[in-house]
């Protein structure tokens, strides 16, 4: 009969040998995709991050990247960052490309610390492996609404979207704003918090020096201006430093200066045709939605005259305000607003006639908009975040702000906080899902599953 031969098989030791082998290699090919797939590119990394308009119910974080890419923030109160903000300018379903970007942490709760992320581009960045940390102020009423508004201005005088202008004054946390597509800028400075958090600062509305910072790309200016002439501030152009106090410069009132500030939900008076006798409402305009529950309206009249305000709502509010020299006046309730709709009524007397004009607007409830609200907007630290992100893995993105877990402005962080001019470094954090694998990574994967396959058929085949 025919013999068989018998199949050879490989001795054991050496059987062994080249699985354990094979084993060793396939696993560190297969690592070899986190490796690259977690891989944070120069383009991604947040620089210049920094938090700012820390209030009692939110803050602000904005940075910028060398490329365009698009960003949010993942934010929680633990460490276990989860509930996603995005930048002002994303819709419900898309994410924008950018060079700068501007995010609101709003509908947060006084006094209390949170965590947060930075996600560029689907990857996280955080705090040397840490998330950074922002605790909120306490809860604060201002005394009224002032405001700095302004434009921002290219080489070519042409208006600059998209710059992200930083003001500091003394004693206050730092404040941001992000230009719209007019060039056009407004920074609530009424809520700006002391460096303590403790009350809103006290700063002289009319005398206080104030510096601001503008920023967009590689291109930078800087402005020394009084609070005497910073509703309108002068034109700030990107490339220049101003200083307004040696200057003397007269801020345009052009009713092309005075449009409607898209971020802040805030619309800015505008020049109109105006006699002395007139008694009109400048802002809100009629039915506007307002995403603040302490709006302040504006309005022109006869110069020194005394106005009867009244405010119709669940609860009626009564004041008074007196026309200014200039024809203008401005007022705000002290009791913040509810949620809905309300009417403002303004009238004054002459000669036995009582002459008046109203205004309907709405109040917005938190969350019914992606605005910015006006009263709520975040105060900074008078010293600026500056953050340099370093790569690492997690699912959100997190820069910190100060040497504290309490957000104290003016400060430069490295990856740890200081008391001067937070400057802080994010590093990569795990990547968030759906991020996809390379070429590299697909390589790689596939080599280290072969390498296994072969080593077990040389074995057991």
């Amino acid at each position: 009969m025919k013999k068989y031969l018998q199949p050879k098989h490989l001795p054991i030791p050496i059987g062994l040998a080249i699985l354990i082998l094979g084993l060793v290699a396939g696993i560190f090919a297969i690592n070899r995709v986190q490796n690259f797939s977690t891989k944070a590119s120069p383009e991604d990394t947040p620089l210049q991050l920094k938090i700012t308009n820390v209030g009692q119910s939110s803050f602000v974080v904005s940075w910028a990247t060398s490329q365009e890419t698009s960003g949010s923030l993942t934010v929680g109160e633990t460490k276990e960052t989860g509930e996603i903000k995005k930048d002002i300018r994303d819709t419900e379903s898309t994410f924008i490309k950018s060079r700068v970007h501007f995010v609101i942490v709003d509908g947060l709760k006084p006094q209390t610390k949170y965590y947060f992320k930075v996600v560029s581009n689907g990857r996280a960045f955080d705090n040397s492996g840490k998330p950074y940390e922002v605790t909120t102020a306490l809860p604060s009423i201002p005394e009224d609404n002032d405001i700095a508004q302004g434009r921002i201005l290219d080489p070519i005088g042409s208006p600059l979207p998209d710059a992200l202008v930083y003001l500091s004054m003394a004693n206050a946390v730092e404040q941001a704003a992000l230009t719209d597509k007019n060039g056009h800028w407004m920074i609530p400075l009424a809520t700006a918090r002391t460096l303590d958090l403790q009350s809103v600062s006290n700063y002289d509305r009319n005398a206080q020096i104030i510096e601001i910072t503008v920023k967009k790309g590689m291109e930078t200016a800087t402005a020394t201006l009084t609070t005497a002439s910073d509703n309108p501030a002068p034109d700030i152009t990107i490339g220049k430093n101003h200083n307004f106090l040696e200057e003397g410069a007269t801020p345009q009132t052009s009713s092309e200066t005075k449009t409607t500030i898209n971020q802040s939900g805030f619309q800015a008076p505008t020049s109109v045709p105006f006699t002395q006798e007139e008694l009109i409402i400048l802002s809100p305009s009629e039915n506007e939605n307002l995403n603040t529950i302490i709006p302040e309206f504006i309005g022109k009249g006869p110069e020194g005259q005394e106005l009867t305000i009244e405010v119709e709502s669940n609860q009626k509010i009564t004041s008074s305000v007196k026309v200014g020299s200039n024809g203008e006046w401005k007022w705000s309730p002290k009791t913040p607003l509810e949620p809905g709709e309300h009417r403002i009524i303004v009238s004054y007397l002459e000669n036995g006639v009582i002459k008046k004009v109203s205004r309907s607007f709405v109040v917005l409830a938190t969350g019914e908009s992606d605005l910015p609200s006006f009263t709520a907007t975040p105060s900074g630290e008078t010293a600026s975040l500056t953050i340099t992100p370093t790569t690492a893995l997690a699912s959100s993105p997190s820069p910190t702000v100060k040497s504290s877990p309490t957000l104290q402005p003016t400060t430069k962080l490295s990856p740890t906080v200081k008391e001067v001019e937070t400057s802080i470094s994010p590093t990569q954090a795990e990547e968030l899902p759906d991020s996809g694998f390379d070429s590299p990574s697909k390589i790689f994967l596939g080599a280290g599953v072969l390498i296994i396959l072969v080593s077990l058929a040389l074995v057991f085949f």
